[in-house]
């Protein structure tokens, strides 16, 4: 009996222990990408298919009347990694083959970490297209200056057309990974979303450019697809070029007049 006790003893110290343990913690689960990896292909011509025009509650407009419109791209690929694209192939839209430059993230590198970058980042807000740390070779684009809109008459001093490394980005205020697809050819889905380019002046070494539209189109064609488009049908293709001077941080800028530079970019998960 006085042994039985004991035992009983025992048994309630062990599950008071327990108790008092604490329960091992669940394990984290595996954080999400910052990124996501794409491969950008960077049209020679601005072929656009969405053909019925619909209205932004800011009064903007989406869309293209009298598609499918066909235009010159004002930023255009380098001599690398040119290929035959088809776009559109979607809602029966006009598939269009064109020469196209590849801008496949994580490739051309310059050193460990420091290869050219096609990506959504900052919560997928932002779209980046930066070939500045790129090598072997150093991959560039095509800048035409050459159908001024409201121009400054000393601008741009380094001529009608500039073939540059640079940094694009299309910079939006929500997920564009989560974007709702097309569901028709007129792609009531689409954004109106903010873009920028820079790249360094050829010459002078404290100054940098920046080309600016007020609002280009996003269209998230598929779920691993996504066009960006600048051009006539709503006007996105007017740009702002700017001159800064100086500081990265605090430059002397400048205006130096408006352009029309076209774009047509497509954008697919890797």
């Amino acid at each position: 009996m006085k042994t039985r006790n004991l035992s009983l003893r025992g048994v309630v110290v062990s599950l008071s222990v327990l108790a008092l343990a604490p329960l091992a913690a669940p394990a984290a689960k595996p954080a999400a990408p910052s990124t996501v990896a794409l491969k950008a292909t960077v049209y020679s011509t601005v072929i656009d298919e969405q053909d019925t025009v619909a209205y932004f509650h800011d009064g903007g407009v989406t869309g293209c009347p009298d598609a499918p419109l066909i235009d010159a791209a004002g930023i255009t690929r380098d001599a690398a990694a040119v290929t035959t694209a088809s776009a559109w192939n979607f809602f029966n839209w006009n598939a269009v083959a064109d020469p196209a430059g590849i801008y496949d993230n994580g490739s051309y590198c310059a050193s460990t970490g420091s290869c050219l970058r096609s990506e959504f980042n900052s919560s997928d807000k932002t779209f980046t297209l930066d070939t500045r740390t790129t090598a072997n070779p150093l991959r560039k684009f095509t800048l035409d200056f050459t159908d001024p809109y409201n121009p400054d008459p000393n601008a741009p001093s380094f001529g009608p057309s500039l073939t540059t490394a640079g940094l694009f980005e299309v910079l939006g205020s929500a997920s564009m990974t989560g974007m709702a697809v097309c569901s028709t050819r007129a792609c009531p889905e689409a954004r109106e979303i903010p873009a920028k380019f820079w790249f360094n002046d050829p010459v002078a070494s404290d100054t940098t450019w920046r080309v600016d539209w007020l609002h280009i189109r996003v269209l998230r064609v598929s779920l691993s697809t996504w066009y960006f488009i600048a051009d006539a049908c709503d006007g996105s293709q007017v740009a702002g070029l700017s001159k800064l001077v100086g500081s990265r941080t605090k430059p002397r800028e400048s205006n130096q007049g408006l352009y029309l530079i076209p774009i047509f970019i497509g954008a697919e998960k890797k």
